[in-house]
């Protein structure tokens, strides 16, 4: 497995687009509901990738305080994952 391409490859990002915004969902919560659920499960697999390689990137450091910034968001968020 060549960890040097998982950490760099950026291909997932487009998934983002996928997510219905409120124009998207007024538009297709009537009759084709199915659009809008796909749609988030396709950004809940982004969001799935996206945790993923965090986690997998910041694994290699021995100090995890200097993966946050000095702000208390930044904290709780580096904690949430370890």
């Amino acid at each position: 497995m060549d960890y040097e391409v998982l950490s760099t490859n950026n291909d997932f990002q487009k998934w983002f687009d996928y997510l219905p915004l409120d124009r998207q969902i007024s538009k297709y919560k009537d009759e084709d509901g199915n659009i809008i659920v796909t749609g988030l499960k396709i950004f809940d697999v982004y969001n799935a990738f996206a945790n993923a390689r965090h986690i997998f990137r910041s694994a290699g450091w021995e100090n995890y305080g200097d993966l946050c910034q000095k702000n208390d968001n930044s904290k709780l968020y580096t904690k949430a994952l370890f």
